[in-house]
């Protein structure tokens, strides 16, 4: 009788320990789980909220020097050749070349890349210009229309 009272006092001990171990361990695993969880949603809002207070990468680095061949004539060419080229004149306008472009009315080419009320939205079918071309552009302007 004694033997059996023993062997059922350590049956017991033992599996109280074995579910001690068990439940510790289940609660560092998920103590772990947190962390990682806790870690990556940090990491996503400081993403998130770095993303919303910054429109546009450009924007910060955006120094325009008012130059017609390494700044504006690229932006003509990436945004408006398809329809503004020597070759098309849509409305009579071609930007591909300095000649052609500086016959364009400045407050008219400032009101269509801004989109301000009142004057078609360029470049048609496609995304407003982002900010920093249209400062380059407003530069190049502001600085005479030069041919640089």
């Amino acid at each position: 009788m004694y033997f059996l009272v023993k062997l059922i006092k350590t049956n017991i001990k033992r599996i109280i320990l074995k579910r001690a171990v068990i439940y510790f361990i289940k609660k560092l695993y998920i103590s772990i789980q947190m962390r990682y969880l806790y870690i990556i949603t940090i990491c996503f809002l400081l993403t998130f909220f770095e993303s919303c207070t910054k429109k546009n990468a450009d924007d910060f680095k955006c120094e325009p020097t008012g130059s017609f061949s390494s700044e504006v004539s690229v932006i003509f060419i990436n945004s408006c050749m398809p329809c503004h080229s020597s070759s098309r004149k849509e409305a009579g306008i071609a930007l591909d070349k300095y000649d052609e472009a500086i016959k364009v009315d400045p407050s008219l080419l400032l009101g269509v890349i801004r989109h301000e009320p009142g004057f078609l939205q360029m470049p048609r079918n496609s995304a407003k210009l982002s900010d920093c071309d249209i400062k380059k552009i407003e530069e190049w302007i502001n600085q005479g229309s030069l041919d640089n």
